[in-house]
């Protein structure tokens, strides 16, 4: 952990806990007052500078940075004055320690100052384009047309951009990395109530196609700043492309059955509702047939619970293999499935159910020297519009056990 002296070339403070423990003249200028002591004596808290909006961002960060979630970066944030004047600050970001403790040192550079006049971007603008190139944020800076004028090294790496492209000679940078011409025209609007102040800072979602064809999802930070004495769009990419598979991932894992991958009790009740609830609309019928595995619990009791779940996929493949795309089966538990066929009558369903069974009797489960036929009970029901979704599965159950009465399978 390093430790720098509160005293550098930029605003510095050191905060824990969102209390500030040293802060420089520097920093105290930067947010309008005159001195450190100043400072000090007006405030009570970190959160004094940053705006409303962007508070539960800075808490969050803070807590990532102290339990070392996340590393120590460049960042842009809108802040505010003791004036109440929000104003743009680019900030780096380090971790060190006090009263034996960590906490958290930041470096400020406001961006409305640097940027003011010509010549302040003569003195400090090098300075603060070396930090935007060395940030570990990916950063794009480009005109209200889209055409680039500054891409960092995590921006250009982050898209797959080969290092002899130069970005600066591309007419319009977007239409590189985002085909969808949809997501373009909104983004677009974005960028163009930014630049006319109807949007102070915005965030948002976008697909975005790397240089290499990879379809990625960007989370993108955008604000206005002065470039060159002209407006210019500042941009913050975040690839939140596994966050998005992981929610995917987690919502499917909400709706389906974790061995069969086919819906689950709760899912497949609600998408059974639906299906009814369509039915009345479209005037169609909608049918269910319920399914009972014979004698599973003597398949698990004779080879063991993991031959029992390779049967079970064996079994929900072959029920895959043989409806329609538009029907979907339902694991209600360890044994008992249903399957749902929009629109279809009785006699349509009877003949689903009797493909079924020749299907499931032309397949018997095989694992090695192990061969077990799939022996199945059946009951159908047809809603008639107007019963409940419990009659509508008790009449389908009562056929159910009709049939299994004549296999003699009953406990």
């Amino acid at each position: 952990m390093t430790q720098q002296k509160i005293n550098s070339n930029y605003g510095t403070i050191i905060i824990q806990d969102f209390k500030i423990i040293e802060v420089d003249d520097i920093y105290a200028h930067i947010y309008g007052y005159e001195s450190a002591a100043d400072l000090k004596a007006h405030t009570t808290s970190f959160f004094d500078f940053i705006s409303p909006a962007y508070k539960y961002v800075a808490r969050d960060n803070y807590n990532k940075l102290i339990s070392g979630e996340i590393k120590p970066k460049g960042t842009t944030y809108t802040n505010v004055d003791r004036n109440g004047k929000q104003f743009t600050v680019f900030t780096l970001e380090n971790i060190v320690e006090r009263n034996g403790r960590k906490a958290v040192q930041i470096f400020v550079v406001d961006l409305s100052i640097i940027d003011s006049t010509h010549q302040h971007i003569l003195n400090r603008g090098l300075m603060y384009e070396k930090m935007i190139i060395s940030s570990a944020q990916a950063i794009l800076i480009h005109r209200n047309n889209f055409q680039p004028i500054l891409a960092n090294r995590s921006f250009i790496k982050m898209l797959q951009i080969p290092k002899e492209k130069d970005l600066s000679q591309t007419p319009n940078f977007y239409d590189l990395f985002i085909p969808d011409k949809k997501t373009k025209n909104n983004i677009f609007k974005r960028y163009e109530n930014i630049l006319t102040q109807h949007l102070k800072g915005d965030v948002y979602e976008a697909p975005i196609t790397t240089y290499n064809g990879d379809q990625r999802v960007y989370k993108i930070y955008s604000d206005c700043v002065d470039w060159d004495g002209g407006p210019a769009i500042y941009s913050v990419f975040e690839d939140i492309t596994k966050q998005i598979q992981l929610q995917k991932k987690l919502r499917e894992q909400a709706l389906t059955d974790e061995l069969t991958g086919v819906y689950n009790r709760r899912a497949g009740q609600i998408a059974l509702t639906k299906s009814m609830t369509n039915s009345l609309r479209y005037k169609h019928q909608v049918s269910i047939i319920l399914i009972d595995l014979d004698l599973f619990k003597n398949i698990n009791d004779t080879y063991g619970h993991n031959i029992g779940d390779k049967f079970l996929i064996h079994f929900t493949q072959l029920l895959t293999d043989n409806v329609r795309s538009v029907d979907f089966i339902i694991r209600y538990g360890g044994d008992e499935f249903n399957i749902v066929l929009p629109n279809t009558d009785e006699k349509q369903c009877q003949i689903v159910m009797n493909k079924l069974k020749s299907a499931l009797a032309e397949a018997p489960f095989v694992y090695g020297k192990i061969k077990i036929p799939v022996r199945v009970s059946m009951g159908v029901a047809t809603w008639d519009n107007q019963e409940s979704l419990n009659s509508l599965m008790d009449r389908a159950d009562k056929r159910l056990y009709e049939e299994k009465e004549k296999h003699h399978v009953i406990n």
